[in-house]
């Protein structure tokens, strides 16, 4: 069975185009994604999960009311986030259910 990470392939594919000089002469510029994608700060966590979702992204930029960037969000945070609130949710349900 072939498992095919696609985070380490593309890593390798940065790594391997870096030591052969292909980015040398390059700007930021010219490989960023514009306009960024962003997520207000006091937006629904469930909102920033979607947009990471249909633009299949790993990390958000997290902006205040101004859109001056104050974070990032990945989709590790909340996917943690998710499972705490699970294992909370739980607790609450054994701590609060009657002993017969």
């Amino acid at each position: 069975m072939h498992i095919f990470d696609t985070h380490t392939r593309r890593t390798q594919d940065v790594e391997r185009a870096q030591q052969q000089g292909m980015y040398e002469d390059a700007t930021v510029q010219q490989f960023m994604s514009s306009p960024p994608i962003t997520v207000r700060a006091r937006a629904h966590v469930g909102e920033a999960a979607s947009i990471m979702i249909a633009k299949r992204l790993h990390r958000l930029p997290v902006v205040d009311a101004s859109g001056h960037l104050v974070g990032i969000l990945s989709r590790s945070d909340v996917f943690k986030r998710a499972l705490q609130e699970r294992a909370d949710q739980i607790k609450a349900l054994t701590v609060e259910a009657p002993t017969v």
